[in-house]
């Protein structure tokens, strides 16, 4: 069913496909809180407020070095952990699982030297004969850590710990205790969008509202798709199965998707350093398409005009997932939605800034 919602004066404000009317009465409501505006298709481009994404980006790489712990794993650091949380990682540690050492000073004759701390692995657990057992013993602490409310969000599910995507993984961890331990983490985000005229004013972009029993950013804004990279899983194993299972997108429709690029970012959040890379992915559908929900992980699902959400991420950020609404700004810069004629600087600030952590 497709239903139009107008506001005051009578302006059409959100277009939004939904299967039941269950799905319908929460999409209004969802629609009705964030003000989504969708205008006709001749109307003009509504106008940006200048300088607003060189600003708001700029969070995406906010974080002090001095205040993280280097985690080691061997020779290599794999992360990057906060101070207060290194020693509570050491206090959970019965076998001294994890080795903290703070940063110290030394004199060495008539100089102060500073040795600088880190977190560790210990010798015994990087011994240990396979990624299995070094996993098990890890999350033994992470999971008093959990149990006394440090952790939040336990998703049963693991992530590789890496230094890059292709490296085969010496140890595995709980999603959740990810930015945690500030270990690189890899995602997908697929946009689907709609093509209802030529020109970027022709372009409808498909809009979730994550579920209100979702462990992180409830109730937000998303991609069509998006979901975490697992253990056990290829990436285009992964795409296919979240396409199914968050939109019913199978077969013949997935024939326009392909991989669009990356958005990589590390800053500081109240978990720890959220340092991940996500590889993005575009579909145009056809005009009939419904996403239908089959996870529960979606609330409902909006379809929108491309500028108007982009006008209304600069007016509710907070509306969003802040690394989906990045991963929308970026489409926008591919798809003409967002242009030099919008903010020179700004434009200019964004696509440079829109990489600003290897992921290599």
């Amino acid at each position: 069913m497709v239903t139009g919602f107008v506001g005051a004066g009578g302006a059409p404000r959100a277009v939004v496909r939904v299967r039941s009317v269950r799905e319908t009465r929460a999409a209004v409501k969802c629609c009705a809180s964030s003000t989504l505006h969708a205008a006709a298709t001749s109307s003009p481009a509504r106008a940006l407020p200048r300088g607003f994404f060189r600003r708001w980006i700029a969070q995406f790489a906010d974080y002090d070095p001095a205040q993280y712990l280097p985690f080691m794993i061997g020779n290599d650091a794999l992360g990057s952990i906060e101070k207060e949380f290194a020693l509570e990682l050491q206090a959970a540690s019965p076998d001294d699982e994890f080795v903290v050492e703070l940063e110290r000073c030394e004199i060495d004759g008539e100089f102060f030297l500073t040795v600088p701390g880190s977190v560790r692995l210990h010798p015994r657990l990087i011994e240990l004969p396979s990624v299995q057992e070094r996993s098990d013993r890890v999350e033994r602490v992470l999971r008093v850590l959990q149990q006394q409310g440090a952790i939040q969000g336990w998703r049963n599910e693991r992530q590789p710990v890496v230094a890059h995507f292709a490296d085969k993984p010496f140890l595995e961890v709980e999603r959740a205790a990810v930015p945690y331990l500030g270990c690189q983490s890899f995602g997908t985000h697929i946009n689907g969008y709609v093509r209802r005229a030529a020109g970027p004013q022709g372009l409808y972009v498909w809009l979730s509202r994550r579920s209100r029993n979702k462990p992180t950013y409830a109730g937000r804004l998303d991609q069509m798709v998006a979901g975490g990279q697992p253990v056990g899983l290829s990436l285009s194993d992964n795409v296919l199965k979240e396409c199914e299972e968050e939109a019913t997108l199978r077969g013949a429709l997935l024939d326009n998707l392909h991989m669009s690029g990356v958005v990589s970012y590390r800053y500081s959040t109240r978990k720890g350093l959220s340092t991940k890379t996500l590889f993005t992915y575009d579909i145009e559908l056809p005009g009939d398409f419904e996403p239908v929900n089959s996870d529960g992980e979606v609330e409902a699902f909006m379809l929108v005009r491309a500028r108007d959400a982009l006008v209304q991420l600069t007016q509710e950020p907070d509306l969003w997932k802040p690394n989906s609404a990045l991963v929308f700004l970026a489409w926008c810069v591919r798809h003409g939605v967002y242009t030099m004629e919008d903010d020179p600087d700004d434009w200019l600030s964004v696509t440079a800034a829109l990489h600003p952590y290897s992921h290599s």
